[in-house]
């Protein structure tokens, strides 16, 4: 008896081993998960015209992909036909507000709408929906630094924008020097 309350209590090592195995077998599923995730986001991007570098590792929006205008475009942007049921408001507004996307980006997603299939229009709005709740914790969080990062980035722009227009007006000045040198040329 006292053997049978000693496996009771002490697996043998056959059932450690079966456990552990279930164990790696769960993670080995769990891996394979991610790789299938992986290959069916990399379909989606093909299928919607996207290249696999789509969002590189440098992508930046461009500070112009978030304005007023450019958001009210998107949420006016008319979807084609298509069989998928959501909200399609819902979705442009989502999609509008969205900051790891640039305009260009999101009105090519607009224009594969028709394309897409229910599990990926689904997949889409989970994405945007999460990526508006970590938005707002994170703005919580760090007001004061994104309104200071905001005030940074646009004066980058603008400092950007004054020196190639202060670059283009040189290009203009020596276009016309040239150009009266030439005419000075014909002239002898």
């Amino acid at each position: 008896m006292a053997e049978e309350e000693n496996k009771n209590t002490n697996p043998p090592q056959d059932d450690k081993k079966q456990a552990a195995a279930a164990k790696g077998a769960q993670q080995a599923m769990t891996e394979e998960e991610k790789k299938k995730k992986a290959e069916e986001e990399a379909r989606v991007r093909k299928e919607m015209g996207f290249s696999d570098d789509f969002l590189g590792d440098d992508y930046t929006p461009s500070p112009g992909d978030f304005t007023d205008d450019k958001k009210q475009e998107i949420k006016n942007f008319k979807i084609g036909a298509h069989d998928t049921k959501f909200d399609e408001q819902k979705f442009k507004d989502l999609l509008a507000e969205s900051i790891s996307l640039s305009y260009n980006e999101k009105t090519q997603i607009l224009k594969a709408v028709p394309k897409l299939s229910q599990f990926q229009i689904d997949e889409l709005m989970n994405i945007l929906e999460e990526e508006q709740v970590k938005l707002k914790e994170l703005n919580a969080k760090h007001a004061d630094k994104l309104k200071e990062f905001e005030e940074k980035k646009a004066n980058s722009n603008w400092d950007s924008m004054a020196a190639k227009a202060e670059e283009d007006a040189k290009k203009e000045k020596d276009k016309a020097e040239i150009d009266k040198l030439k005419g000075n040329l014909d002239d002898l």
